[in-house]
């Protein structure tokens, strides 16, 4: 009884062997089927690699042959990657460099400041400035600026200041082939003043798109991101 008992067990167990291996050899090849270099251009695979990247920011990513016009074709100086591996790479430093605080320069005309301080009264002096900080990683040739452009009231007196800053508007210059930035909003504050300067804080919220080729596939990803400046004014 008990030999009958082992051999039907021994049966069942090499049974299970039997059916088991062919359903993990299936369910490894759908999943060959569904994500590896040999089908790195169908359209579910390379974007479903692309959006389980964490890159810190909800980055969505779609394919430039469905907003492209056909006449536009591929003659553009596209960033290109041969892997996704190098372009998780390019977009970590990308995004790094949205998030890292940019220094910018603006000088008070000093004539202006003394005219001001020698009338009885004090006065508010409108104004207005831009900006401009050199962006290379938005092309392929590093030609790329990106501009805020903004208000403020100049406030002369023994301690000059700058006063109701206000972001109006951002932007891109150079040579930026499908790149965009859709400003959408700004904000300022003070970091510290003295004397004959003032430091600021300048922020300033927009969509950023762009297009890429990742092993042979034009690519394009859309996010909101935030430029940081600290804007040093100094008279």
């Amino acid at each position: 009884m008990k030999k009958k008992f082992y051999l039907s067990f021994a049966f069942i167990f090499v049974a299970l062997i039997f059916f088991a291996v062919p359903l993990q050899a299936n369910n490894v090849s759908f999943e060959n089927r569904i994500c590896n270099n040999i089908c790195i251009t169908e359209d579910y695979c390379i974007i479903e690699k692309l959006n389980a990247i964490d890159f810190g920011s909800n980055v969505e990513f779609f394919f430039l042959d469905d907003v492209m016009p056909q006449s536009m074709g591929m003659n553009y100086d596209f960033l290109t990657f041969d892997s996704i591996y190098e372009a998780e790479k390019f977009l970590h430093q990308l995004f790094n460099e949205f998030r890292t605080p940019f220094v910018f320069d603006i000088f008070i005309d000093k004539v202006m400041i003394e005219e001001s301080i020698q009338r009885s009264a004090p006065i508010i002096i409108p104004s207005s400035n831009s900006v401009s900080v050199w962006s290379p990683l938005f092309t392929s040739l590093g030609l790329s600026w990106f501009n805020i452009y903004f208000t403020y009231n100049f406030m002369p007196s023994i301690t000059p200041s700058l006063q109701g800053m206000q972001i109006i508007n951002s932007w891109f210059t150079g040579f930026h082939v499908l790149t965009s930035w859709k400003h959408i909003s700004g904000s300022a504050r003070i970091l510290g003043f003295g004397q004959r300067w003032q430091q600021n804080e300048v922020r300033a919220k927009g969509v950023f798109t762009q297009g890429v080729v990742i092993n042979g596939q034009p690519i394009g990803f859309s996010t909101n991101e935030e430029f940081v400046g600290h804007l040093n004014a100094s008279w």
